[in-house]
């Protein structure tokens, strides 16, 4: 009793304090963010002499898939040609794969810059390359502010979001290869994926920390998935292998719902926000059969389905102590991994999803960890990026601190949560979350608490 009360008094800070602080964590990300972006630029400027340089000379610096994507934008920016021929065009392109003709906004991920080329020809007065190199480089600010959101509201803490860029900082080199070479489709991708995290963070805060209680309106209850979907749906539109990231989180939020962390109301919510981000994008991808038979599509049905039909069979796991919800857990656990790969299976039966389209991307795997190869693979793998993690890079990582320090976090979340299932302590911090947050029905804190004493979920 004595840690449920502890808990609840640190989960039920005075409302301004937590206003208070989530305006300067924003405030101070978005000047980190600002100061990150203006050192890429001030970087591409002195590696190229980017401002001294003529427009040809700067276009011979894109090489490979750099030039496609910088073609692209250029073709858009042509105010010799109507949007709507633009467009046409795109849907219509010969130009890449002679003489087949492909929709190039189905087949690449291209629509970062279809609309940057709108947006040119309405706003901009410089050249097309300084317009895009400077605008993809500028986008970085995400991916910084992402960063400093996201450890500040994880720790609770405004210094420890600056150690963490600071961290980032002093590894540049190895943070991300998009710097130095503009543009990749990580170049709009990797930003957004910290911002979205950051985001989920903050959903997962709010919820812990009672601020999203219903007692509050709805639009700011739900406010925070809304922008959840609109950079989902930003980031898988934006890069072919993020799907493939969303599917590792997807799996993350399940695994923490399975370990008792995250209220199955929670959980529905933010994989439904998933579903309805998967299909935009095959929507706005014109029926990208491959996203569609995608892990991440499979994995949110497969969640999904998997909790909603445990919770009508089993009953709800909320209300459930250890060791009954751990084995409710494994159930469900099981029954969402069956229930993926039957809907995998159930896909690629369909006559108009081929089986092969995600091919390369588990031989990439197979490559990587046995002796598989082809020419697609040799081809990623000529890459350092796609390699294994060469030792030189191990030992950098050592000399900085930064792997130390990660393997110490994994190894004490990872003792935390094993103490937690052991002693049940976990579904005591599930009481008080299921108390504080329900997204859907409208009752004031004591009701709820009533309707949890009522249940055995608070003594």
């Amino acid at each position: 009793m004595r840690n449920v009360r502890v808990i609840r008094r640190l989960y039920t800070l005075p409302a301004v304090s937590n206003k208070l602080f989530l305006l300067l964590t924003q405030a101070i990300g978005a000047c980190v963010g600002a100061v990150y972006a203006t050192i890429l630029i001030k970087v591409n400027e002195q590696r190229y002499w980017w401002s001294e340089i003529n427009e040809a000379r700067k276009e011979v610096i894109f090489h490979s898939e750099q030039a496609m994507y910088y073609r692209y934008f250029k073709d858009v920016t042509d105010t010799s040609l109507p949007i709507s021929q633009v467009f046409y065009n795109f849907l219509n392109d010969a130009t890449v794969e002679s003489p087949n003709v492909i929709n190039a906004l189905k087949r690449f991920n291209v629509w970062p810059e279809f609309l940057l080329g709108v947006s040119f020809r309405y706003f901009s007065t410089s050249e097309p390359i300084d317009y895009y190199v400077h605008t993809v480089l500028a986008w970085s600010f995400f991916l910084m502010a992402g960063i400093y959101v996201t450890a500040t509201l994880i720790t609770r803490n405004l210094i420890c979001g600056l150690v963490a860029v600071a961290a980032v900082m002093g590894n540049f080199l190895d943070s991300t290869r998009v710097w130095g070479s503009v543009p990749l489709r990580e170049s709009w991708s990797i930003p957004l994926i910290f911002s979205q995290i950051a985001v989920v963070t903050y959903v997962l805060h709010m919820s812990s920390s009672g601020q999203m209680t219903a007692s509050e309106s709805r639009m700011k209850r739900f406010a925070p998935f809304v922008l959840l979907y609109v950079l989902t749906t930003s980031l898988v539109l934006s890069w072919q292998l993020a799907a493939s990231i969303m599917a590792l989180q997807v799996a993350a939020l399940f695994l923490t719902h399975l370990l008792g962390y995250i209220n199955t109301q929670l959980l529905k919510h933010l994989i439904v926000c998933h579903l309805m981000s998967v299909s935009s994008v095959v929507v706005f991808m014109f029926g990208n059969e491959m996203l569609i038979t995608s892990p991440y599509t499979i994995t949110c049905i497969g969640a999904l389905v998997a909790v909603m039909g445990c919770d009508c069979l089993l009953g709800s796991a909320d209300a459930l102590q250890f060791p009954y919800r751990l084995t409710r857990s494994f159930v469900v656990g099981m029954c969402s991994i069956a229930i993926a790969i039957a809907t995998k299976v159930a896909l690629h039966t369909l006559p108009f999803l081929p089986a092969g389209d995600d091919a390369h991307m588990y031989n990439l795997i197979q490559a990587k960890v046995g002796d598989f190869e082809d020419f697609h693979t040799n081809l990623y793998l000529h890459s350092e990026a796609f390699q294994m993690l060469q030792w030189h890079t191990i030992m950098r990582l050592t000399y900085t601190g930064i792997l130390p320090m990660a393997v110490t976090g994994v190894l004490l979340v990872s003792g935390y949560i094993l103490r937690d299932i052991c002693t049940g302590r976990h579904s005591k911090v599930m009481y008080t979350e299921l108390e504080l947050y329900d997204p859907t029905l409208y009752y004031d804190r004591a009701t709820a608490r009533e309707k949890a004493k009522s249940h055995g979920k608070v003594r």
